[in-house]
């Protein structure tokens, strides 16, 4: 029992010398000068602004901008439709227009002078666009009749046309009540100038 104490007592003695010696060595090492300065570390660095990096920046804020810009025009924009022509031969723009003539009022009026006005106009214009005769529209009775004549047209399609524009001429510039045709026979000899095919000989 003695033996065991005295063993512990040595021990902790020589705990207690390996301790005195240490702290002696960490007494002996010289302390740090005055104003904290530390070893070992790099002095100050100087580093330039990093002013491509914000160029980038921008530009890339500048273009989304933009995208964003051709989006909501895109957006905004109108749909634009594209119109196909309609392309109809003349006789049946003829007979469109005979149509519209029969349904407005001046048919259900029986006004005379303005249906011859109408059957003259439609005869003169389908003669220009399907046979390239006279002027259309624009061209007197005369002048018409004249290049139906020169352009060789049959003998039976020019007595029609004659018969028919000389009796709208004097409905429309003597003022005669002497209407001798109906408008109904008027626009059928109108139908069927239309419909015969082939006018020159």
């Amino acid at each position: 029992m003695i033996a065991t104490e005295t063993s512990t007592i040595a021990s902790s003695a020589a705990v207690t010398a390996k301790a005195a010696s240490v702290s002696s060595n960490v007494a002996s090492i010289p302390a740090l000068p005055p104003g904290e300065e530390i070893y070992d570390l790099m002095g100050t660095q100087t580093m330039d602004y990093p002013w491509m990096s914000l160029l980038g920046q921008i530009a890339l804020a500048i273009l989304c901008l933009y995208l964003l810009w051709l989006f909501y025009s895109w957006l905004t924009a109108p749909v634009e439709r594209k119109r196909v022509p309609i392309v109809q031969s003349p006789e049946v723009q003829a007979i469109r227009a005979i149509k519209r003539l029969k349904l407005s009022e001046i048919w259900e009026k029986r006004n005379i002078k303005s249906i011859c006005e109408n059957v003259a106009v439609i005869l003169k214009n389908y003669a220009y666009d399907e046979y390239k005769i006279g002027i259309g529209a624009a061209a007197t009775t005369d002048e018409f009749v004249m290049a139906v004549i020169n352009e060789k047209v049959r003998n039976e399609v020019t007595s029609k046309i004659k018969e028919m524009l000389n009796f709208c001429d004097e409905i429309r510039y003597t003022g005669s009540d002497n209407a001798y045709i109906e408008q109904e026979d008027l626009v059928n000899t109108l139908e069927g100038l239309i419909n015969t095919r082939g006018w020159r000989k």
